[in-house]
């Protein structure tokens, strides 16, 4: 694996770490789209990923899939345009 994918995975572990869980919330699908949404870039994984994590939470949803990235993602583009 690359060093940027290490990084990548690193991050969304600490993220899962985070809210105590022993599993991965994330859907292959929904790391598909936090790559592609984020360009690759670990800040924006980073941030992605939390608000992600914080949505799903809100919701009492237990796996972060690509609905609930689609509405973080579609949020940020949202608030880039504004």
């Amino acid at each position: 694996m690359s060093h940027e994918g290490e990084c990548r995975r690193f991050i969304l572990e600490c993220r899962v770490r985070a809210v105590s869980s022993a599993n991965n919330p994330f859907s292959s699908d929904a790391i598909a789209i936090l790559r592609e949404a984020s360009s690759g870039g670990l800040r924006d994984i980073d941030r992605l990923a939390t608000n992600a994590l914080r949505h799903a939470a809100s919701r009492k949803v237990r796996i972060v899939d690509r609905s609930v990235v689609g509405k973080i993602v579609g949020n940020h583009l949202n608030n880039l345009v504004d």
